[in-house]
């Protein structure tokens, strides 16, 4: 994303699995670079498990709930919120926000 994009306001959008860790750390390796970052989280913190707590616990930021908000402001968006294995439809908050 450094090389690709301007810097610019980015909204992380994590899920409640390992591809949201990821989107936990590509929130923190970006602000470390100076971007400025929000993260929103699907689901709680405490409910994270393996490598997506460990990736959340080094994030210093807030985990906001995910909802259309975040992304205002936003000339980026990285979707950290389900793999490419998801076999369902996106539902509830996911659904809205993707539909944002």
């Amino acid at each position: 994303m450094r090389r690709r994009w301007p810097r610019g306001p980015v909204a992380v959008l994590c899920g409640p699995g390992n591809n949201g860790g990821d989107g936990f750390v590509a929130a923190r390796l970006l602000q470390e670079a100076g971007w400025p970052v929000r993260l929103a989280l699907l689901g709680e913190r405490p409910a994270l498990r393996g490598d997506a707590a460990a990736a959340a616990a080094r994030w210093p930021g807030q985990a906001a709930a995910l909802s259309p908000a975040i992304l205002d402001g936003a000339t980026l968006a990285i979707d950290a919120l389900f793999g490419a294995g998801l076999a369902r439809p996106l539902e509830g908050a996911a659904r809205v926000v993707v539909d944002a």
